[in-house]
Protein backbone atom coordinates (compact mmCIF):
# COMPACT_ATOMS: atom_id res chain seq x y z
CA UNK A 1 0.00 0.00 0.00
CA UNK A 2 1.38 3.39 -0.99
CA UNK A 3 0.85 6.82 0.52
CA UNK A 4 0.17 9.45 -2.11
CA UNK A 5 -0.42 13.19 -2.26
CA UNK A 6 -3.78 13.91 -3.89
CA UNK A 7 -5.13 17.15 -5.34
CA UNK A 8 -8.91 17.24 -5.68
CA UNK A 9 -11.25 20.08 -6.63
CA UNK A 10 -14.88 21.14 -7.04
CA UNK A 11 -16.30 23.39 -9.76
CA UNK A 12 -19.32 25.70 -9.68
CA UNK A 13 -20.73 24.35 -12.94
CA UNK A 14 -19.57 21.20 -14.69
CA UNK A 15 -16.05 19.76 -14.62
CA UNK A 16 -13.12 19.75 -17.07
CA UNK A 17 -12.95 16.69 -19.29
CA UNK A 18 -10.93 14.96 -22.01
CA UNK A 19 -12.40 14.00 -25.36
CA UNK A 20 -11.64 12.95 -28.94
CA UNK A 21 -8.40 11.36 -30.11
CA UNK A 22 -8.32 7.76 -28.85
CA UNK A 23 -11.11 8.35 -26.33
CA UNK A 24 -14.67 7.18 -26.87
CA UNK A 25 -16.85 9.71 -25.08
CA UNK A 26 -15.93 12.29 -22.44
CA UNK A 27 -13.59 11.52 -19.53
CA UNK A 28 -14.16 13.78 -16.52
CA UNK A 29 -11.32 15.05 -14.33
CA UNK A 30 -11.20 13.19 -11.00
CA UNK A 31 -7.92 13.98 -9.23
CA UNK A 32 -4.17 14.49 -9.48
CA UNK A 33 -1.58 12.56 -7.51
CA UNK A 34 2.21 12.21 -7.36
CA UNK A 35 4.79 9.42 -7.31
CA UNK A 36 8.42 9.95 -6.30
CA UNK A 37 11.56 8.01 -5.36
CA UNK A 38 14.37 8.10 -2.82
CA UNK A 39 16.54 10.28 -5.06
CA UNK A 40 16.51 12.18 -8.36
CA UNK A 41 17.77 9.15 -10.28
CA UNK A 42 14.58 7.13 -9.88
CA UNK A 43 11.11 8.50 -9.19
CA UNK A 44 8.83 7.78 -12.14
CA UNK A 45 6.74 4.68 -12.78
CA UNK A 46 7.42 4.77 -16.52
CA UNK A 47 10.74 4.76 -18.35
CA UNK A 48 10.98 6.64 -21.68
CA UNK A 49 13.91 5.74 -23.95
CA UNK A 50 15.24 3.75 -20.98
CA UNK A 51 15.40 6.79 -18.71
CA UNK A 52 13.59 7.44 -15.42
CA UNK A 53 12.40 10.82 -14.14
CA UNK A 54 12.68 12.11 -10.53
CA UNK A 55 8.88 12.36 -10.18
CA UNK A 56 5.68 11.43 -11.99
CA UNK A 57 2.31 13.18 -12.01
CA UNK A 58 -0.89 11.22 -12.69
CA UNK A 59 -3.98 13.15 -13.82
CA UNK A 60 -6.91 10.73 -13.44
CA UNK A 61 -10.11 10.96 -15.51
CA UNK A 62 -13.16 8.68 -15.50
CA UNK A 63 -15.74 8.05 -18.21
CA UNK A 64 -18.62 10.50 -17.88
CA UNK A 65 -21.38 7.88 -18.14
CA UNK A 66 -20.20 6.16 -14.94
CA UNK A 67 -20.77 9.33 -12.86
CA UNK A 68 -18.06 8.64 -10.23
CA UNK A 69 -14.47 7.37 -10.20
CA UNK A 70 -15.42 4.44 -7.95
CA UNK A 71 -18.02 3.22 -10.45
CA UNK A 72 -15.67 3.78 -13.38
CA UNK A 73 -12.98 1.61 -11.77
CA UNK A 74 -15.35 -1.33 -12.02
CA UNK A 75 -15.57 -1.00 -15.82
CA UNK A 76 -12.92 -2.13 -18.31
CA UNK A 77 -12.86 1.23 -20.15
CA UNK A 78 -13.82 3.49 -17.27
CA UNK A 79 -10.58 5.28 -16.41
CA UNK A 80 -7.93 7.21 -18.32
CA UNK A 81 -4.73 8.47 -16.73
CA UNK A 82 -2.60 11.19 -18.25
CA UNK A 83 0.90 10.72 -17.01
CA UNK A 84 3.41 13.54 -17.09
CA UNK A 85 6.61 14.34 -15.16
CA UNK A 86 5.56 17.84 -14.20
CA UNK A 87 6.65 21.00 -12.42
CA UNK A 88 3.59 21.63 -10.29
CA UNK A 89 2.57 24.94 -8.82
CA UNK A 90 4.65 26.19 -5.95
CA UNK A 91 1.40 26.66 -4.04
CA UNK A 92 1.14 22.88 -3.72
CA UNK A 93 4.71 22.34 -2.55
CA UNK A 94 4.69 25.05 0.10
CA UNK A 95 1.56 23.53 1.66
CA UNK A 96 3.13 20.08 2.10
CA UNK A 97 4.42 21.21 5.48
CA UNK A 98 0.79 21.30 6.67
CA UNK A 99 0.07 17.68 5.66
CA UNK A 100 3.14 15.89 7.00
CA UNK A 101 1.03 13.11 8.56
CA UNK A 102 -1.27 10.57 6.90
CA UNK A 103 -4.97 11.45 6.31
CA UNK A 104 -4.33 15.19 6.72
CA UNK A 105 -5.47 17.82 4.24
CA UNK A 106 -5.28 21.54 3.54
CA UNK A 107 -7.27 23.92 1.34
CA UNK A 108 -5.23 25.86 -1.17
CA UNK A 109 -5.86 28.79 -3.48
CA UNK A 110 -7.93 27.60 -6.48
CA UNK A 111 -5.94 27.38 -9.70
CA UNK A 112 -6.53 26.89 -13.40
CA UNK A 113 -6.39 23.19 -14.26
CA UNK A 114 -4.39 23.94 -17.39
CA UNK A 115 -1.53 24.94 -15.10
CA UNK A 116 -1.31 21.25 -14.18
CA UNK A 117 -2.36 19.51 -17.36
CA UNK A 118 -0.55 21.07 -20.31
CA UNK A 119 -2.56 20.77 -23.54
CA UNK A 120 -0.88 18.48 -26.07
CA UNK A 121 -2.05 16.74 -29.21
CA UNK A 122 1.09 15.08 -30.59
CA UNK A 123 4.16 13.19 -29.38
CA UNK A 124 2.71 11.02 -26.64
CA UNK A 125 2.64 7.31 -25.81
CA UNK A 126 -0.56 5.33 -25.53
CA UNK A 127 -1.17 1.84 -24.14
CA UNK A 128 -3.64 -0.27 -22.20
CA UNK A 129 -2.23 -1.01 -18.75
CA UNK A 130 -3.72 -1.81 -15.37
CA UNK A 131 -3.97 -0.86 -11.72
CA UNK A 132 -4.25 -3.22 -8.80
CA UNK A 133 -7.13 -2.80 -6.34
CA UNK A 134 -8.58 -5.04 -3.63
CA UNK A 135 -11.33 -5.96 -6.10
CA UNK A 136 -9.62 -6.83 -9.34
CA UNK A 137 -7.07 -5.81 -11.92
CA UNK A 138 -8.60 -3.16 -14.19
CA UNK A 139 -7.72 -2.10 -17.71
CA UNK A 140 -6.59 1.53 -17.72
CA UNK A 141 -5.83 3.63 -20.77
CA UNK A 142 -2.50 5.36 -20.12
CA UNK A 143 -1.63 8.51 -22.09
CA UNK A 144 1.97 9.51 -21.45
CA UNK A 145 3.30 12.89 -22.50
CA UNK A 146 6.84 12.38 -23.80
CA UNK A 147 8.15 15.86 -23.03
CA UNK A 148 9.16 16.35 -19.36
CA UNK A 149 8.80 19.65 -17.51
CA UNK A 150 11.46 20.89 -15.09
CA UNK A 151 11.16 20.50 -11.31
CA UNK A 152 13.65 21.73 -8.73
CA UNK A 153 15.40 19.32 -6.36
CA UNK A 154 14.07 21.38 -3.44
CA UNK A 155 10.47 20.85 -4.53
CA UNK A 156 10.96 17.10 -4.97
CA UNK A 157 12.69 16.83 -1.59
CA UNK A 158 9.61 18.33 0.11
CA UNK A 159 7.56 15.26 -0.86
CA UNK A 160 10.07 12.98 0.93
CA UNK A 161 9.39 14.80 4.21
CA UNK A 162 5.83 13.40 4.37
CA UNK A 163 5.01 10.48 6.70
CA UNK A 164 2.77 7.41 6.44
CA UNK A 165 0.32 6.11 9.06
CA UNK A 166 3.19 4.62 11.09
CA UNK A 167 5.10 7.89 11.12
CA UNK A 168 7.73 6.59 8.69
CA UNK A 169 9.02 9.05 6.06
CA UNK A 170 7.65 8.30 2.58
CA UNK A 171 10.94 8.26 0.70
CA UNK A 172 9.42 6.41 -2.24
CA UNK A 173 5.91 5.43 -3.39
CA UNK A 174 6.61 4.02 -6.85
CA UNK A 175 5.90 0.53 -8.12
CA UNK A 176 8.67 -1.68 -9.57
CA UNK A 177 9.13 -1.41 -13.33
CA UNK A 178 7.56 -4.33 -15.17
CA UNK A 179 8.51 -5.69 -18.61
CA UNK A 180 6.34 -4.61 -21.52
CA UNK A 181 5.69 -8.26 -22.44
CA UNK A 182 3.01 -8.45 -25.16
CA UNK A 183 1.56 -4.98 -24.61
CA UNK A 184 1.30 -2.78 -27.69
CA UNK A 185 2.65 0.71 -27.02
CA UNK A 186 1.81 3.38 -29.59
CA UNK A 187 3.83 6.53 -30.19
CA UNK A 188 1.29 8.99 -31.54
CA UNK A 189 2.13 11.64 -34.17
CA UNK A 190 5.85 11.87 -33.45
CA UNK A 191 7.89 14.60 -35.14
CA UNK A 192 10.53 13.52 -37.63
CA UNK A 193 13.37 14.69 -35.38
CA UNK A 194 12.52 12.05 -32.76
CA UNK A 195 13.08 8.92 -34.81
CA UNK A 196 16.78 8.63 -33.99
CA UNK A 197 16.16 8.39 -30.24
CA UNK A 198 13.18 6.04 -30.20
CA UNK A 199 12.74 2.31 -30.50
CA UNK A 200 11.17 1.19 -33.79
CA UNK A 201 7.54 2.26 -34.09
CA UNK A 202 4.70 -0.17 -34.74
CA UNK A 203 4.18 -0.86 -38.43
CA UNK A 204 0.45 -0.26 -38.16
CA UNK A 205 -0.96 2.53 -36.00
CA UNK A 206 -4.75 2.93 -36.10
CA UNK A 207 -5.75 6.29 -37.55
CA UNK A 208 -7.98 6.93 -34.53
CA UNK A 209 -4.79 7.40 -32.50
CA UNK A 210 -3.54 10.21 -34.73
CA UNK A 211 -4.49 13.11 -32.44
CA UNK A 212 -5.56 13.79 -28.89
CA UNK A 213 -7.57 16.80 -27.78
CA UNK A 214 -6.13 16.69 -24.28
CA UNK A 215 -7.37 19.93 -22.84
CA UNK A 216 -10.07 21.41 -20.68
CA UNK A 217 -13.34 21.62 -22.60
CA UNK A 218 -13.60 24.98 -24.33
CA UNK A 219 -17.34 25.65 -24.12
CA UNK A 220 -17.72 25.93 -20.32
CA UNK A 221 -14.14 27.07 -19.74
CA UNK A 222 -15.08 30.34 -17.99
CA UNK A 223 -17.02 28.47 -15.32
CA UNK A 224 -14.88 25.35 -14.97
CA UNK A 225 -11.25 26.43 -14.98
CA UNK A 226 -11.47 28.16 -11.59
CA UNK A 227 -12.55 26.00 -8.70
CA UNK A 228 -14.63 26.75 -5.64
CA UNK A 229 -12.47 24.43 -3.57
CA UNK A 230 -9.04 22.89 -4.06
CA UNK A 231 -7.74 20.42 -1.48
CA UNK A 232 -4.35 18.75 -1.13
CA UNK A 233 -4.29 15.64 1.06
CA UNK A 234 -2.02 12.73 1.91
CA UNK A 235 -3.74 9.35 1.88
CA UNK A 236 -2.99 5.64 2.09
CA UNK A 237 -3.87 4.28 -1.35
CA UNK A 238 -3.25 1.12 -3.36
CA UNK A 239 -5.41 1.89 -6.37
CA UNK A 240 -3.51 4.23 -8.66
Amino acid sequence: MNSIVILSAKWQQGSPYLCKGPLEGNYVFAQVHFHWGENEMRGSEHFVDGASMPMELHVVHYKEEYETLDLALRRPNGVTIINEPNEFMEGIVKNLTVIRTAHSSVRIIPANLTGILKPFSTDYFLYWGSITTPINIHNILWIICREPIGLTTRQIAEFRTLHDEKGVPILSNIRPIKPRQEKSVFHVSPSGSLYASLLPLPRVVPLTFATLDAKVSESPVSETTVTDTSVVSIEENNIL
